[in-house]
């Protein structure tokens, strides 16, 4: 395929029209050569200066056109001659004009002060909050999020440590990046949750689609609803797997999943959860294994309810210690 054919598909994809197939080849071609990389971020660019471009035409020509109708008196051949000559004229300044003022911005121009908010929530801890282009984001405990003050000029970047579901406003022309550590996550329109811990990221899909980028080598991979992506920052290696998608991001509706997971991986989800600690020395019983769902329950009923299950037994040791045996 040459390159105005992948141009187009390039197109294709910031539209939302390619197939899963043809999707998981552009990301193949975009893999293959450092070329094709660059040919890809080209066109992302191009698309929106060709937006701002026919915005500023529209706009010209309904000027020219108010004057033009204030001459009356001209003869309907007159007007529809000169309003070609003039229509003509305009078009040549306005793009030599753009070019010209796109130059000069960029090298005397200062760029304009990014503000920067964080939000942070402690162990035990759930917030929300909605961005400035009305995209909205649930943070999990011991999580950080940084953000612009605007999101203009195509700048839809967040920074996130720690745990977050995303629900992405679409907008085709300017992509929604998450940086986290080597992870680079960018997605149009879509519902998706993003884990980071220690440089370790994981990145699973609940609707639309999102492109992951491993920044240490440039490989990309492209991820539809129930795709899970984890990214191990010892070996730079990423892994891909389907799974259910509600079990991770159940959390941000209150919901706390054990999937068939082990009681020292329960204990963990469970103190971060309600911001306790919980002491269990009996190794037997961190190794087995432990399903259910629970949904806006207290600790106690948690408890209770693996004490009748697993035979367990638990004691408060203050309000935030527990022991269990």
């Amino acid at each position: 395929m040459d390159q105005a054919e992948q141009i187009k598909r390039i197109r294709a994809f910031f539209n939302g029209q390619l197939t899963s197939l043809e999707e998981q080849e552009l990301s193949d071609w975009i893999k293959a050569d450092e070329k094709n990389r660059s040919i890809f971020e080209t066109e992302k660019r191009n698309l929106s200066f060709e937006d701002i471009s026919h915005e500023m035409l529209e706009n010209s020509l309904a000027e020219l056109k108010m004057k033009i109708d204030l001459k009356l008196n001209l003869s309907l051949r007159k007007f529809c001659f000169k309003l070609t000559r003039i229509a003509a004229i305009f078009v040549l300044i306005i793009g030599l004009g753009f070019l010209f003022s796109l130059v000069i911005n960029n090298h005397h121009k200062p760029k304009q002060e990014i503000t920067w908010f964080e939000t942070n929530t402690k162990r035990g801890e759930k917030s929300k909050i909605n961005l400035p282009d009305g995209s909205k984001v649930w943070l999990n405990g011991e999580t950080t999020i940084r953000y612009p003050n605007d999101f203009t000029e195509g700048n839809r970047t967040v920074k996130l440590s720690g745990e977050a579901y995303f629900e992405v406003a679409r907008d085709e022309n300017n992509p929604f990046v998450i940086n986290s550590g080597d992870i680079t996550t960018t997605v149009l329109g879509t519902s998706f949750n993003l884990s980071e811990s220690n440089g370790n990221v994981t990145v699973t899909v609940a609707s639309g689609k999102v492109m992951v980028t491993n920044e240490r080598n440039g490989q990309k991979e492209i991820l539809v609803k129930n795709d899970q992506l984890s990214f191990n920052s010892e070996t730079g290696e990423l892994n891909r797997a389907t799974t259910d998608s509600e079990l991770l991001t159940g959390w941000s509706n209150g919901v706390l999943h054990f999937n068939n997971i082990t009681i020292a991986q329960a204990l963990e989800r469970i103190e971060k959860w309600y911001n306790v600690t919980i002491n269990c020395d009996s190794e037997s019983i961190k190794k087995r294994t432990i399903q259910g769902r629970y949904q806006n329950k207290s600790l106690d009923y948690i408890l209770e309810d693996m004490e009748f299950m697993l035979g367990i037994k638990y004691h408060y040791v203050n309000d935030n210690t527990i022991v269990i045996k």
